[in-house]
């Protein structure tokens, strides 16, 4: 479940993790959870656990956040990794 500013928890039933978010610099929230939500699923696809898929959605979150305006045009997985130091 995704919180906003305050991150997201994640459950598979039996643990609960608590993941902060790294955004550090806020510009506009708008598109926020869907570049979060696009880092996220790509990373499954690509065959990443959900841990390091929620730290990627969660850098690509953080990344849109510095700009205005939903759409950004957003870097490849492993560049954010490299922003990100992931």
């Amino acid at each position: 479940m995704t919180l906003g500013k305050d991150g997201a928890l994640v459950s598979n039933g039996k643990e609960t993790i608590k993941f902060n978010t790294l955004a550090e610099e806020v510009m506009d929230t708008t598109g926020a959870g869907d570049a979060f939500w696009s880092g996220f699923y790509t990373a499954i696809v690509k065959g990443y656990t959900i841990k390091d898929a929620l730290r990627i959605g969660f850098a690509v979150s953080a990344f849109k956040l510095r700009f205005i305006g939903a759409v950004v045009d957003l870097p490849t997985i492993e560049e954010i990794k490299e922003i990100y130091s992931l």
